[in-house]
């Protein structure tokens, strides 16, 4: 579950649950991506746990010291990011329509958005690949200086 629903199913406020995260009350949740994180009902479960020491008046660091005595639940390792196949056809097909475009326009008469389109890609795969456009030229120099 995302962090709403955990927020909604343990009655917790978000910046609470980030708070105990930061706090080392919570176990990290499974990273999905940059913005994406898994809840499972291990982090409902502990939210629980914190409300009743809450409850009986006990502080975050008495909390913290009884919940450390515990076995932790094991999570999940972060997954690694990967690339999806094709993207060295992605990266050559960007480079060409570089050169391409640096040829018949040359260099400042070809922005990203241009490259992205005669490559068939998006902006954001170009930026994935290339800082911009002078680091697509680092690559793109051999391809444009041959002698024509």
């Amino acid at each position: 579950m995302k962090i709403a629903e955990l927020s909604r199913v343990s009655g917790t406020h978000r910046s609470t649950i980030h708070h105990y995260l930061d706090l080392g009350l919570l176990p990290r949740p499974e990273t999905l991506g940059p913005r994406l994180h898994h809840f499972g009902p291990e982090h409902v479960e502990r939210l629980r746990e914190i409300k009743a020491l809450r409850a009986q008046g006990l502080g975050l660091a008495e909390i913290r010291q009884r919940l450390a005595t515990r076995p932790r639940a094991r999570t999940p390792p972060r997954r690694q990011r990967r690339r999806r196949e094709g993207a060295t056809d992605r990266r050559a097909a960007i480079l060409d329509a570089a050169a391409r475009l640096f040829l018949d326009r040359g260099f400042e008469g070809a922005d990203v958005q241009s490259i992205a389109r005669a490559a068939g890609v998006g902006k954001a795969t170009v930026y994935q690949h290339f800082a911009g456009k002078n680091t697509n030229t680092h690559h793109s120099a051999p391809l444009v200086s041959w002698p024509f």
